[in-house]
């Protein structure tokens, strides 16, 4: 399930489904598929792309884990998810080399750090530490994008922490990166 906001004038090229709020002939609160990709109505075999066919099985799962938490569930899953990133973005900060790249910029859940090594290579010297230990930032923009300095852009990993890591998971993940960083 994926929630963004879109120009009106975009809707139309969305893949999937949207949703929109209405009231029912009782007046209860209702959702209804306001507008959705019309090759959802062609068949599997002749669609040419499956983008949306697993949209109402994530829906079904996120509505009744959303159900489950509650409200207050909600904001501790969000805050606990926050606190653990700000927790390993700190340890990372300890070891030699390693910055934020945007260092005036706040962050919640997702914080791109630049490392003394190629990301790529960390990435894979971390898997067989047997982490997942991010992603590296150039393999989600070109080398025309001016966002991030050329000379940096190769060392940059972005990371982030779920509300399931707990500290000791993360301390690991900054042992291995600590071992990566120095050889």
């Amino acid at each position: 399930m994926g929630l963004f906001a879109c120009a009106i004038d975009q809707v139309r090229r969305l893949p999937g489904r949207l949703v929109g709020e209405t009231v029912d002939v009782d007046g209860h609160t209702a959702y209804v598929t306001t507008l959705r990709a019309r090759e959802q109505d062609i068949r599997r075999e002749k669609a040419t792309s499956n983008v949306c066919s697993n949209q109402t099985l994530m829906a079904v799962v996120a509505a009744i884990q959303l159900g489950w938490l509650g409200r207050q569930g909600l904001v501790e899953v969000a805050n606990r998810s926050v606190n653990a990133t700000h927790y390993a973005a700190d340890e990372m900060l300890e070891i030699d080399g390693v910055d934020l790249l945007f260092p005036a910029t706040p962050f919640t859940r997702d914080v791109a750090i630049v490392t003394p090594l190629n990301a790529t290579a960390l990435l894979d010297q971390l898997a067989d530490e047997g982490f997942l230990g991010g992603l590296a930032l150039s393999a989600l923009v070109g080398d025309d994008d001016q966002s991030v300095p050329s000379d940096v852009r190769d060392r940059v990993l972005i990371i982030s922490a779920t509300e399931k890591r707990t500290k000791t998971e993360i301390d690991s993940l900054v042992v291995a990166m600590r071992k990566a960083v120095v050889q």
